[in-house]
């Protein structure tokens, strides 16, 4: 065991946790749903990671966490622009706070 040991476990825990969750949302609501994919939320979340992966090396921390939020919160039908705005801006808030000065992780907050 070398130092990578732990966060691999951890890794491998999560994704364990990620498959039984998914497997168990999927076979509680396969009875109840109508069988229909809601693809604008299914497209949103994964757009709203790959827009972080790829832009937070050239635009920063803080604008990749917002870019995130606000195509994230696009997935519900319901919110509005300006909502998913005020989200974004108070989610890119406490990342930064959390992630950038209590953690002090090294990333830039803006630009490259």
């Amino acid at each position: 065991m070398g130092p990578g040991f732990l966060p691999f476990a951890l890794g491998l825990l999560l994704l364990a946790l990620g498959l039984a969750a998914t497997l168990h949302v999927g076979l509680a609501t396969r009875v109840a749903a109508s069988g229909r994919i809601d693809w604008r939320a299914t497209l949103a979340i994964l757009g709203s990671l790959l827009a972080f992966g790829s832009t937070v090396t050239w635009l920063g921390f803080d604008p990749a966490v917002f870019l995130t939020a606000f195509v994230a919160s696009r997935a519900e039908r319901q919110t509005t622009l300006r909502r998913s705005l005020w989200l974004a801006a108070v989610l890119t808030v406490i990342a930064d706070l959390l992630f950038l000065r209590a953690l002090a992780m090294p990333l830039q907050a803006f630009g490259s």
